[in-house]
């Protein structure tokens, strides 16, 4: 936060955390909170492994649908679409941070670890060049290099993991992220530079 308002400006800011205020209520709707799940499966000691497949084979779509949007939004310089390749590298993200914290606690720590160093430099970058799709890109490429080896692994490859399943859906979690994150929405809609105000108050709240 202070690397984009020190580099771009508190607007850039404000433009980055609307972006994501907007995709994180949206992530629990059509991932159905399967991080979630897996979780709670791994705590009652029963079988997740058919999720764990799931998971990987969502990261894997998430990463070509990625690339698909990426190719249209350097074509068109269509804003919208940002948010969309936003959308799919926040999903792979947290997928890869929920197998990782599962299976070894210290990996998921690693993966938060690298998360920090990947968002701050790629923050001057993004900055430097008034350009969110550099954040987005550092969270995807975090997600190729630490599940690489398992995703080539997998075959198959189906997108149906996508269409929302709401036996999986958390109306808590929802609920919860829409309320986090709506003071930022309601004051991005007053003016984009006194969300980023906002935001750098917080982040240091």
């Amino acid at each position: 936060a202070i690397v984009l308002t020190k580099i771009g400006g508190v607007s850039f800011l404000g433009t980055y955390t609307l972006v994501i205020s907007l995709i994180v209520p949206i992530g629990f709707i059509i991932g159905s909170a399967r991080e979630i799940k897996i979780i709670s499966l791994f705590l009652n000691n029963k079988d997740f492994s058919f999720l764990e497949i799931e998971m990987y084979n969502l990261i894997k779509s998430s990463i070509i649908l990625f690339s698909i949007f990426s190719i249209l939004y350097w074509a068109t310089g269509f804003n919208l679409i940002i948010y969309i390749i936003f959308f799919f590298s926040n999903l792979s993200l947290i997928y890869l941070g929920a197998i990782m914290r599962v299976n070894n606690e210290f990996n998921f720590s690693y993966l938060i670890f690298f998360k920090m160093l990947f968002t701050t430099a790629f923050c001057f970058l993004a900055a430097m060049q008034n350009e969110l799709y550099y954040l987005a890109f550092s969270d995807i490429l975090l997600v190729c290099i630490f599940s690489f080896k398992i995703l080539i692994k997998i075959k198959s490859l189906d997108f149906k993991v996508f269409i929302p399943n709401f036996s999986n859906f958390s109306i808590s979690y929802f609920s919860n992220s829409l309320a986090i994150n709506a003071d930022k929405i309601i004051v991005s809609l007053i003016s984009i530079e006194l969300l980023g105000i906002y935001s750098l108050i917080l982040q240091f709240i």
